[in-house]
């Protein structure tokens, strides 16, 4: 009888908790994926970008968290090329 007991505490133990909703990158970027660059050449290339750091629940989340890189957020087209990003354009 203490067996059944354990193993439903334990299985109510292990249930996950309640999940944070998160958008995709599709979410924040509709055009392209989302990047943090330290340089934008007119909006064509953006040289030294990688992925944001982090979760980003919003579009705003996403600019702070580049921000505090000190880089700036972008959606591009093209990326990931020797950490070139092209054709770009700030996250609405």
């Amino acid at each position: 009888m203490l067996f059944p007991t354990l193993l439903l505490a334990g299985i109510a133990a292990a249930a996950p908790g309640a999940l944070d909703k998160r958008q995709t990158a599709a979410d924040i970027c509709s055009s392209g994926t989302p990047y943090c660059c330290q340089l934008d050449v007119l909006g064509v290339a953006d040289v030294t970008c990688v992925d944001p750091p982090g979760n980003r629940a919003n579009v705003t989340d996403f600019q702070d968290t580049c921000a505090e890189t000190g880089t700036s957020a972008g959606c591009c087209v093209l990326g990931d090329v020797l950490t070139l990003a092209l054709i770009c354009s700030t996250p609405q």
